[in-house]
């Protein structure tokens, strides 16, 4: 009968998100799935700037999420494709619609700790509700990224999720050389605000850890202050947002894509 908050993965397996979203109508009370990656500060500016056509129309949705096996390595017991898909998936979402159909394509298989193994890379080609999609899964690369890519008629913006950082390119009013220069500059410039504003980010969470400018952390307040706010207004929950029946479907598009990769 409590309202609950709950981090993604909604559950392990679409039978317990089903089980969760059922006890939650039977009571009456609120079950919500926090999207913290899709408040994450690099994100939302993605977001504004696709939904504001600041680029021309989007036409395109591309993710690329590189692990290390160093990284894989402290979860031996985790689902990967909840691990590290389940995210990339929900800023795809929200920035593509809802996922309508999935095809994956499985890469070679590469040995992972406890005799496990996984295709890498795994790519999957999204038809979502308002632009088409895709999603590059690639373990066992040695640098860690995450980079979410909106392909616009007039340009590509793309969000660096592990640097907090955005970066344009696009189209202006200047001849080639003047725009190469002016390109240049922007980026220059784009590269030193990023710099600063992490350090100063750095520094803010040693001096005041509760007001921690770590940006995953700002994306879990940001969403845990929503749902307060809409239940302390007497709001009807979930927004869409915080739809569990989303999440659940997330979960089962995991379980699908890894079965897939199997059969391949």
């Amino acid at each position: 009968g409590k309202p609950v908050l709950l981090e993604q993965p909604l559950a392990a397996s679409s039978e317990a998100c089903n089980a969760l979203i059922a006890a939650a109508a039977r009571s009456g009370a609120a079950l919500g799935v926090n999207q913290g990656f899709v408040q994450h500060p690099a994100f939302t500016r993605l977001q504004e700037l696709v939904q504001n056509h600041e680029l021309g129309r989007p036409v395109m949705v591309f993710c690329l999420r590189n692990v290390p096996l160093t990284e894989v390595a402290r979860h031996p017991h985790d689902d990967l494709l909840l691990e590290y898909a389940l995210h990339p998936l929900a800023q795809i979402t929200a920035l593509a619609g809802t996922i309508d159909k999935v095809r994956a394509f499985a890469g070679p298989l590469i040995d992972l700790a406890h005799g496990e193994t996984f295709p890498s890379p795994l790519d999957m080609a999204l038809t979502c509700e308002a632009l088409p999609a895709r999603l590059r899964l690639s373990l066992g690369r040695r640098k860690p990224l995450w980079q979410v890519t909106a392909i616009c008629d007039d340009g590509v913006a793309v969000a660096d999720i592990l640097e907090n950082r955005i970066d344009t390119h696009g189209r202006t009013r200047w001849r080639d050389a003047l725009q190469d220069l002016s390109t240049d500059l922007a980026g220059a410039g784009s590269e030193l605000n990023h710099a600063v504003r992490n350090i100063l980010d750095a520094a803010t969470s040693l001096l005041w850890p509760k007001r921690s400018g770590n940006p995953v952390r700002i994306g879990m307040r940001r969403g845990i202050a929503q749902f307060h706010a809409a239940l302390d207004a007497g709001l009807v929950l979930p927004p869409a947002m915080f739809d569990p029946k989303v999440a659940a479907g997330l979960v089962a598009l995991c379980q699908r894509v890894g079965d897939q990769a199997r059969r391949d």
